[in-house]
């Protein structure tokens, strides 16, 4: 009886080993796979604000170029007065 208590402690053992690494397993893998969707989300989100820059880039220049555009029209406007 002795050796089967000292048999059922080292099977309850190993049972308890295992059992903490598939515990550390799954702890591991959600750790990755927190920090993977953590570093995606972080690209993505820095190249949304690198584009939203552009996008403010982009309505300056239009704004200044509508803006040339109107004086330029203007100008013409006046010398053609001017000629006739």
């Amino acid at each position: 009886e002795k050796d089967y208590r000292e048999g059922d402690l080292k099977l309850r053992n190993l049972e308890y080993k295992l059992k903490k690494k598939e515990v550390d397993a799954r702890i591991k893998i959600e750790n990755e796979k927190f920090e993977f969707e953590k570093r995606i989300k972080e690209h993505f989100e820095q190249k949304l604000k690198e584009l939203e820059l552009r996008v403010k880039e982009l309505e300056i220049n239009y704004k200044h170029s509508e803006s040339n555009d109107k004086v330029h029209k203007a100008y013409t406007l006046y010398m053609l007065d001017a000629l006739s």
